[in-house]
């Protein structure tokens, strides 16, 4: 009797052991859930990389009486960086400001948390310094734009932290990957490793002692080495902010950036870039990974002019200074200048460079809509123009070209290439046939 009390009692023991061990894990599983569910999400999202196919931005489709079939819809991703110098100066005292009332605007607007849910999420995140803390997701443009008015958002990304990614033009990290593999290649060639001989095989590279050891034929697999590096000058001068139809200069030359820049990260190359104007604004160092190509887009996006005037010159010659190993460049502006030729001969000889001229229809033909007063958007100079005239209009398109002559002859010179792109022309077409043309 005593030995069966005593085997009862170790069962009720045990029972009792595995039934607080599970409500401990439930109750953790729950605190998970609930209440570090986000963060761990979070985490995931910055783990892992998911490729979305979307309709492209300018694929909206019309029917033969101009009526609209269809057409794409960007939305956005909305993250804050926690680590932004401006959000944490004072001892974060910038966020402690506005946290409650952003808290508010936010649960007011979306509904789909408590405002101090809100504030519990901000605060871990500042507290964990997360650098791409994901907030919202699937945002439309109209939600986008209130987003941009709410408490601490609208001081700007510096000081707020917050950064929109697009997720309609997500289609340009993967646009144009085979072809800029194939058109900029490697340094050479690496052993990789040995596989069995299949039919087909190159028979020069057969290892014979790995083949006498094992008496059965293996071949030598070898792999690209790449690791390159692109650089981007860009041209932020105030002649960029100029644009007439589809977009700006400035807009496209952006849009470029942004393909190039990921292209060339998924093909495990390092960019960086150069802003200039009449001077070098700001160069980012080139890096590889895909949050390095986001900064680099985010700073594509905000960034302004200190000055308005235009030197390529200098900011070839600091590309050539700061760049000791041979790279890939490409130079995107719309050449207001002409005295680049001996920097781009250099470049040339060291670089393998590309030029890409961005301009507008306006840049070319001048409407015929009489008298108007312009002004020169880098001097300022003001001069009165009569467009009804046809010999002005004339000599006006004959200037244009003549300088894009000039530009053809001075890269050609140089021994690179130079591409040209009107801003309501597709530059993807333009991009992949260069691409195709290379390779």
């Amino acid at each position: 009797m005593e030995v069966k009390r005593d085997i009862l009692w170790r069962v009720y023991l045990c029972f009792l052991g595995i039934v607080l061990l599970s409500l401990v894990i439930l109750g953790r599983a729950i605190y998970i859930q609930r209440g570090e569910g986000a963060y761990w999400r979070g985490m995931s999202d910055s783990l892992r990389q998911k490729v979305v196919e979307t309709e492209a931005e300018r694929g909206t489709i019309y029917s033969e009486d101009g009526n609209m079939l269809s057409t794409s819809i960007p939305y956005f991703d909305i993250y804050v960086d926690f680590g932004a110098d401006g959000l944490r100066e004072k001892n974060g005292k910038r966020f402690k400001e506005n946290i409650d009332s952003l808290s508010f605007s936010l649960a007011k607007f979306f509904k789909d948390k408590s405002a101090r849910e809100y504030k519990s999420e901000l605060q871990r995140g500042y507290k964990n310094k997360d650098r791409y803390y994901p907030l919202k997701k699937n945002l439309s443009f109209q939600e986008y734009r209130l987003l941009r008015n709410f408490p601490l958002v609208r001081q700007g990304k510096n000081k707020s932290g917050f950064i929109a990614e697009i997720k309609s033009k997500r289609l340009t990290r993967h646009l144009f990957t085979g072809e800029y593999h194939s058109a900029f290649k490697g340094r050479g060639m690496l052993f990789k490793e040995v596989r069995e001989y299949q039919h087909g095989d190159d028979i020069r590279f057969i290892d014979w002692n790995v083949s006498a050891r094992f008496n059965h034929p293996f071949s030598k697999l070898f792999e690209e080495e790449r690791e390159l590096t692109v650089m981007l000058l860009v041209d932020i001068s105030a002649s960029s902010l100029f644009g007439t139809t589809h977009a700006r200069k400035k807009d496209i030359i952006t849009e470029i950036c942004a393909v190039l820049a990921f292209s060339a990260v998924n093909n495990n190359d390092k960019v960086g870039i150069v802003f200039f104007t009449d001077k070098v604004e700001k160069y980012i160092p080139p890096k590889k990974g895909r949050q390095h190509v986001l900064y680099i887009v985010r700073e594509l996006l905000t960034i302004e002019a200190k000055r308005g005037g235009t030197n390529i010159g200098e900011a070839i010659r600091f590309f050539n200074n700061s760049t000791r190993q041979k790279s890939i460049a490409f130079l995107l502006s719309d050449f207001v200048d002409d005295q680049f030729e001996d920097s781009l001969k250099v470049a040339g000889k060291k670089h393998d460079l590309t030029g890409i001229k961005v301009y507008d229809k306006m840049d070319m033909i001048l409407p015929d809509i009489g008298m108007i007063e312009v002004a020169d958007a880098e001097s300022g100079e003001l001069r009165w123009i009569n467009t009804s005239d046809e010999y002005v209009r004339e000599e006006y398109q004959k200037r244009f070209l003549k300088w894009t002559d000039k530009c053809k002859a001075v890269f050609l010179k140089a021994g690179c290439d130079l591409l040209h792109m009107r801003t309501d022309d597709d530059y993807v077409k333009v991009l992949q046939k260069f691409f195709l043309a290379r390779s």
